[in-house]
């Protein structure tokens, strides 16, 4: 036992003589070096106890770059414990010795409240500065302050002027925001050509969101001529990117055949990826098909409800008053009147026309007030 103690503080004292060595003969530069390549393994096993080790020993130099890269580590909890107040010390050193960036990612931890108090004055004006030394992220974040109204007064024009900057600046998904202020005419004069031309760009870059208004403009005809095919192509582009009210929406055309072949199996299969991703409409409509046994489904009460639930609880109103259905005939579910009324009751303050006449009926009937 005696041998195995000392030999772990040979390895110990080895082990320090190197960090000690390597801090006080390495640049600190070629630490932080080190420390991204052992914490990525570029080029090295990964390992990030020995970046981390690195990368502290940079920023005890006063590397901005180590400071900013650990406290990115400690805000995500990547490679080390998760600890917001780290982070926040190692924004601030960062700063101190000129790395700008990171007056965005400080800024959002304090209006986030993540980890520390939330502080939405220091945040914003953090914010504020960093979109003035034209940091694109820190323009794109405070457009949505200002066209939202979220801790700022809501100004649309300031929104489009920093979403137009951020986009100078190289934030590609800013075009997507102005897109839509062109649709609505908010804080800028409404173009319905400048708006559908920005979105053919965004989706030409990637942009899944862009893809599915574009498949949405085709699809209805609003300002194009109709073109389900088009619609189902651009939503199998924003699909295969895992945007799940693409899935849901290009499923229930594969079961329709509407501008694609009509194929129940991928339309079902489709509408389940967009259900694990909640989107409430899949949801929705999986549990339709299940309570019908529909399109390949077998006839599955308790799926059925289970998928109406969770349609519910995300706010569909039609789910609502499916459910409020079932429990009042007693469809798939023993007849339970006080949980139809409710279900329609919360369909109804969602504006859901069925749920509103049924009440009115049984109101009349005197079964509810």
């Amino acid at each position: 036992m005696k041998k195995i103690i000392i030999s772990i503080i040979a390895v110990l004292a080895v082990s320090s003589a190197v960090a000690f060595y390597y801090f006080y003969n390495n640049s600190p530069e070629k630490l932080f070096s080190l420390g991204v390549k052992y914490s990525e393994g570029n080029g090295v096993i990964q390992d990030y106890d020995k970046g981390v080790e690195y990368l502290k020993l940079a920023a005890e130099k006063n590397n901005k770059d180590a400071q900013y890269y650990l406290a990115k580590m400690y805000e995500n909890g990547t490679g080390v414990k998760q600890n917001s107040e780290n982070a926040v010390k190692l924004y601030k050193e960062s700063i101190k010795n000129g790395r700008k960036e990171a007056r965005y990612d400080l800024a959002m931890i304090y209006l986030r409240g993540k980890g520390v108090e939330k502080n939405s004055n220091l945040g914003l004006e953090l914010l504020e500065l960093a979109a003035s030394e034209n940091n694109k992220d820190a323009q794109f974040s405070l457009a949505e302050l200002y066209e939202k109204g979220d801790c700022v007064t809501q100004d649309h024009k300031k929104a489009f002027e920093l979403y137009s900057n951020a986009v100078k600046n190289g934030k590609k998904e800013a075009k997507y925001n102005i897109a839509a202020m062109y649709l609505t005419g908010l804080g800028v004069q409404k173009d319905v050509d400048k708006c559908i031309s920005l979105l053919e760009e965004c989706s030409n870059e990637g942009n899944d969101q862009a893809q599915v208004a574009l498949a949405s403009i085709y699809s209805t005809g609003l300002f194009v001529k109709k073109d389900d095919v088009k619609a189902a192509q651009l939503l199998e582009k924003a699909s295969i990117h895992g945007n799940p009210k693409a899935q849901q929406i290009l499923g229930n055309m594969y079961i329709d055949g509407k501008g694609v072949e009509q194929n129940s199996q991928k339309g079902i299969e489709l509408l389940q990826k967009a259900a694990n991703q909640n989107d409430d409409m899949a949801q929705y409509s999986l549990g339709v098909y299940y309570a019908e046994g529909k399109f390949g489904l077998p006839k599955n009460p308790h799926k059925a409800t289970e998928f109406l639930e969770k349609a519910a609880d995300n706010g569909n109103a039609k789910a609502l008053s499916h459910l409020g259905t079932m429990y009042f005939l007693g469809n798939g579910v023993s007849k339970d009147m006080n949980k139809a009324i409710v279900y329609f009751k919360r369909a109804a303050s969602k504006g859901e026309a069925g749920a509103i006449a049924v009440l009115k009926a049984m109101r009349e009937a005197g079964l509810t007030r």
